[in-house]
């Protein structure tokens, strides 16, 4: 472990006493067998810093983290769409600020039946149950939708046959939260009232808000088209070990903190 130039060494814990507190934001290095290299700063509320291990006992591998996590993904291409751009080139997406994500019906939910409405509730709790506890979805409301405060993101829900992602062949779009620290409006759109019933396609829609990306195992929730209809152990620890990152992080795990001063500051 380096910190500000000075190379420590941890005890069988993996906890390293300092000599003296560091300059805030002076760089942080670990390396660790088994985890993904660490590149961060120091903040002085932070006092314990997770690792995100390279492999798991719930299957995870480091190429399971390099596309659910770091590889961007778009619907503009033929369906089913795994992955746009360079693999594992892109950052780590998420909101900045932890109060409860508020979720609106909108356009086109005004005359859905009952099964789309209550298929977004249940969408909602499973991703909740994910995130254990580390942000929290709020049931959706049929309610006008709010500005957002710096670092926050609400998700609207609509049904827009005339999407141009439909006449492509999706099924549903859901948008990504913008890199780095930003608030607004993520969309979640289906293309017909039936897909908006589905729950496979509802939670991996939801997932996308959050920030997660597509997985390659067909077991995977975040597998297009798999059916999947709950997440898997790897997708839970994967969404958990996000909320120990900030917006930016990019692989294997460097803090946008490294370049980005500004984005640290709570």
């Amino acid at each position: 472990m380096t910190v500000d130039g000075a190379t420590f060494t941890t005890n069988s814990a993996g906890q390293v006493t300092l000599p003296q507190r560091p300059a805030d934001m002076a760089p942080i290095d670990i390396l660790a067998a088994g985890y993904l290299d660490r590149l961060t700063v120091f903040r002085g509320q932070d006092t314990r810093l997770g690792l995100w291990p390279r492999t798991s006992r719930t299957g995870l591998t480091e190429a399971d983290t390099i596309n659910l996590v770091y590889t961007h993904v778009n619907w503009r291409g033929a369906p089913p769409l795994y992955q746009l751009g360079p693999v594992g080139g892109d950052s780590l997406r998420q909101r900045s600020s932890r109060a409860p994500v508020q979720v609106f019906y909108s356009n086109g939910f005004e005359g859905a039946d009952a099964r789309a409405i209550d298929t977004q509730a249940a969408a909602v709790a499973e991703l909740n149950g994910a995130l254990g506890g580390g942000l929290t979805y709020l049931p959706p409301s049929f309610a006008e939708i709010p500005a957002s405060n710096l670092g926050e993101l609400h998700v609207a829900l609509t049904i827009d046959t005339t999407h141009e992602s439909c006449a492509a062949g999706f099924a549903a779009t859901g948008e990504f939260p913008p890199a780095g620290i930003a608030g607004g409006t993520l969309r979640v759109n289906y293309c017909s009232i039936r897909y908006a019933g589905n729950l496979h396609v509802a939670i991996h829609e939801f997932a996308q808000t959050f920030g997660l990306r597509h997985s390659a195992d067909e077991n995977d929730v975040m597998c297009p088209g798999s059916g999947v209809r709950a997440f898997t152990p790897k997708e839970k620890l994967v969404m958990r070990l996000m909320l120990q990152r900030r917006p930016g992080n990019i692989f294997p795990d460097t803090d946008a903190c490294r370049w980005r001063p500004e984005w640290c500051v709570d």
